[in-house]
């Protein structure tokens, strides 16, 4: 028997449930098998009930799908225990008496989906040898959708058919919602032909669980055809904020992503009536395939400008009969006189996006990246690749719209820093009593509103944290250990330069002169960094790196130890090509302090001076921009340092993982603009994991999770408990 708690537009809620009916339990040894929805009872427990395991009973007469298409796909949930440290026998020892567990089925909608909840009903914890407190056995709640699969659709974008990589379905995907210091296990299957896929939960630390952190070959092996992997996604105390998931494999994160919002535990620090979710994309009319080969090939081809910029998978660029939905304008439905937070999530693939609202230029910010800053006032908004804001807005009272004699106001958006500018349409409607709500026939031929051209001083040295915890804790330039400059240069691998910024060969983005690119490091047969860790106690060599600017040339990454503050400076040079870009760079594992930037050459002195004479405390960010500083890109010589961004980042023991930093521009990745660095050594890196053998279907390529390659999931639920950070 299936029970609905509630439904909400196609929106993941861990709140909305569906359980099971408990059934008759089976004493006895618990076995494994297969549930393939026929009617007889399967118990999914240890397969060795000498640890003292408990069985998880499945109730006869259930049938786990909601739909006829998922006749093949059936789960049970299986718990087992998280040792982090302990074997099972040591963490049970003492411990063997049976217990019912209340146990919940997988949800499918669609094809074969789940997206499972672990945070209650906590059986026992146990404290391993490095203090921390570990969870032992759960029962799973599931919502009531999740990232069913990853499959290619021929996708309607722009009033055009295109190919494209997307979950459940849809661009954007559905909007997971997660609650503050809660597990959520997300399966994500692979229904891709011939393409690997991971997924990143962007701006989410994932401290607790460095392993599901999505990048391939540093945190995982990636996803192959026709496989699927279990994510542990855990927002920590202090995460309330917007996020968004998305594929970190090749050009697949244009049409593949969706938001994430992690949800207050209480009362928002600041009042608004209602949320408005605004997730802004690009559409290329070149498919994801042909972007990177061109990318990649000899010579390079560029993709061009993005065709069109999406707001919630609209493009605003035309209206009325003669026009289908993804071409229309998104409109936003508001009441007179209330006060609303506008979600603003940067899912473009490369351009820069600012948006003016007609007669509304009174706008706060509230959260940039997932986290709440002090109030900060502009006119227009501006996000880029990777970043996300909350901006408040005061709607127009009646009288006021009486007065003007207008219900409906136009959002111009633009693209910037690219030489074409790319723009659309969105709407602000006011809703009235007795006033009947009529969409726009026609967008304007001419906009409304001008859109500010720069972007390099948007909010600079102006956010600040709302919390005095984070504000207290920034470390001045006194405690900096190290500073490690990476230069961004474009350079081409065979050819010549036809002209400033026009390379005739293969060209790479290579952050200190070294590319890194998910196909080349597997070419070398280079297992991720984390599982290296656990195969071979195989970590970065830290000596190496220390006398090579802090780059450790035999494991390509970026090692620190914890207890170091590390002041990360990215740096804008034009090399021989004499060509500057833009490029928004996004820090995984940790938030980081951003210092600002600027241009020129970076002047740790003179910028600490300007911090502390301003009584300006940065703000903590995931995702800030390196701007060129020119307005057509190019450079009038070669190897000129135009400009740079500077970012702290203190490593603990909460934040030890392997952790990419990059260019959130999705060419610039493909074509190498990516750095690993590694938080920790060896034995702290180890200490996140749980002991074989529940690392076996992790450990090597082929898509099973936690040893489970079946279709019933063996998951091990394992996070530092007292983690509030």
């Amino acid at each position: 028997m299936l029970l609905r708690n509630g439904e909400r537009n196609g929106d993941v809620d861990e709140g909305w449930e569906r359980r099971l009916r408990a059934g008759p339990e089976v004493q006895g040894r618990c076995f494994n098998g297969t549930f393939s929805g026929v009617p007889e009872t399967r118990n999914y427990g240890a397969l060795s009930p000498d640890l003292g395991w408990s069985c998880l009973t499945i109730p006869q007469h259930t049938h786990f799908a909601t739909s006829s298409r998922c006749t093949d796909n059936h789960y049970a949930c299986q718990y087992r225990v998280a040792s982090m440290g302990f074997s099972a026998h040591d963490v049970h020892r003492g411990r063997r008496t049976a217990q019912r567990v209340t146990h919940s089925g997988y949800t499918q909608l669609g094809i074969a989906a789940f997206l499972g909840d672990s945070s209650s009903a906590t059986m026992g914890s146990s404290t391993s040898p490095d203090g921390y407190e570990r969870s032992e056995v759960h029962y799973c709640r599931t919502t009531k959708v999740a990232l069913d699969k990853a499959t290619q659709k021929n996708l309607d974008i722009a009033c055009e058919k295109r190919v494209s990589v997307v979950f459940n379905g849809t661009s954007p995907g559905p909007t997971l919602r997660l609650n503050e210091g809660k597990t959520t296990w997300i399966r994500v299957y692979n229904r891709l032909e011939d393409q690997n896929l991971t997924v990143h939960w962007h701006g989410l630390s994932q401290r607790t669980a460095p392993f599901s952190d999505g990048t391939p070959l540093v945190a995982q092996w990636p996803i192959p055809a026709g496989n699927f992997f279990d994510y542990e996604v855990r927002p920590v105390k202090g995460d309330a904020g917007t996020y968004f998931y998305h594929s970190h494999v090749g050009f697949q994160q244009a049409t593949a992503h969706g938001a994430i919002i992690v949800k207050e535990p209480k009362q928002p620090p600041y009042k608004y009536d209602a949320d408005k979710l605004l997730v802004v994309g690009t559409y290329f009319s070149k498919t994801d395939d042909v972007i990177v080969e061109e990318l990649t090939g000899n010579p390079i081809i560029w993709p061009g400008e993005a065709d069109a910029i999406m707001i919630n998978g609209k493009s605003g660029t035309a209206a009325g009969s003669n026009s289908s939905g993804s071409c229309k304008p998104h409109i936003i439905d508001v009441e007179p006189g209330k006060q609303y937070r506008l979600r603003v999530v940067g899912a473009t693939a490369l351009p820069i996006v600012k948006a003016v609202i007609e007669g509304h230029s009174n706008l706060s910010v509230i959260e940039a990246d997932g986290e709440y800053t002090q109030l900060a006032g502009v006119n227009h908004i501006q996000v880029a690749p990777g970043q996300r804001f909350s901006y408040l807005l005061k709607t127009k009272t009646a009288a006021e719209l009486k007065k003007l004699n207008q219900t409906s106001f136009w959002i111009r958006y633009e693209s910037r820093d690219r030489p074409v500018v790319t723009s659309g349409y969105a709407l602000l409607r006011y809703k009235l009593p007795d006033t009947p709500v009529v969409a726009p026939s026609s967008v304007p031929t001419i906009s409304p509103v001008q859109v500010p051209n720069i972007t390099y001083n948007y909010l600079e040295y102006t956010l600040q944290s709302l919390s005095p915890a984070y504000r207290a804790a920034f470390p001045p330039l006194s405690q900096v250990t190290r500073t490690i400059f990476v230069n961004m240069t474009i350079k081409l691998t065979a050819g010549i330069w036809a002209g400033p910024g026009h390379p005739d060969g293969p060209a790479d983005w290579v952050p200190n002169d070294f590319a890194w690119q998910e196909d080349r490091i597997a070419a070398t047969n280079r297992a991720p960094y984390l599982i290296s860790v656990l195969k071979d106690d195989k970590a970065p060599n830290y000596k190496l790196a220390l006398k090579n600017g802090g780059f450790d040339p035999s494991s390509k990454s970026y090692p620190a130890r914890v207890g170091e503050v590390l002041d990360i400076v990215w740096q804008g040079n034009a090399g021989v090509g004499q060509y500057f870009d833009s490029h928004p760079m996004h820090m995984h594992g940790e938030h980081v302090y951003d210092l600002g930037s600027g241009n020129g050459s970076y002047n740790a002195v003179r910028n600490e001076r300007k911090l502390v004479n301003a009584g300006y405390v940065p703000a903590r960010r995931d995702t800030t921009v390196l701007y060129r500083y020119t307005d057509d890109g190019l450079s009038s010589r070669a190897n000129v340092t135009m400009g740079w961004r500077a970012w702290r980042v203190r490593v603990t023991k909460q934040n030890v993982g392997a952790w990419m930093a990059h260019c959130h521009i999705a060419a610039h990745a493909v074509q190498g603009m990516n750095t690993v660095w590694v938080f920790g050594s060896a034995k702290e890196l180890k200490a996140k994991f749980p002991s074989t053998p529940y690392t076996s279907g992790y450990l090597d390529y082929g898509g099973s999770a936690y040893g489970s390659n079946t279709k019933v999931p063996v998951v091990n639920h394992y996070f530092n408990s007292t983690d509030e950070a």
